[in-house]
Parts: C-alpha cells; structure tokens; sequence
C-alpha cells in the first residue's frame, strides 16, 4: 500500500516560504544537525595513537549546522540559538543576601 500525501506532512516540517535551498531550490526549511568537526576527527585519530584510552576527547569537539531537509547539503553554520549558554550578566540589584554582608541591615 503506498504512503499518502498525509503521511508526508505529518514526518516533514511545514514548508517556509521565504527559504530556498541553493542546491535543490527546495522551499523546506533547513534542519539543525550537530556534527563532529574536522578537528575533532583529526584530534580522535592522533588520541588514538598516542594515547587509546583517550580517543573519545576528540569526539567532543562538535558544531551546529543547517543541513537541507530534502538534499543533505551542508548549508552552514547553525545561528546561535536563542538560549543562552552562559549565565545571564549582572544585574545592578541586590544579592540574594541583600545588604548584610556589610553591616547594613
């Protein structure tokens, strides 16, 4: 029995108008993928002859990128993502502890 249409739209990602593939001119947004890098399989490599039991180091040097949804190309680096991974920046209010520590209050 072949697969419908509907069967389609449920597995893929609505398509975004505003977006073309270069390669396969596709309308469907890309999808975020993290890849070992280069650096990291060069790194795994040299680990592994060096020192076996470390190898797995150079597994952990990863990136973010788009990849096409339809073709697989490659189309580059992912935007940074809207989370930030460092703690947010000082804020000008008062420590938990408020003003205590200095024999204020």
């Amino acid at each position: 029995m072949p697969e419908s249409d509907d069967d389609d739209t449920k597995r893929r990602p609505p398509r975004d108008e505003g977006y073309r593939c270069p390669f396969c001119r596709s309308r469907r947004p890309p999808v975020v993928v993290e890849q070992t890098t280069e650096a990291g399989l060069v790194t795994t490599y040299l680990l592994s002859l060096v020192c076996f039991p470390l190898f797995w180091l150079g597994l952990l040097i990863s990136e973010k990128r788009r990849v096409c949804w339809d073709c697989g190309n490659c189309l580059g680096p992912a935007p940074p993502s809207s989370a930030p991974d460092r703690p947010p920046a000082p804020t000008s209010e008062a420590p938990w502890w408020g003003d205590r520590r200095e024999g204020r209050g």
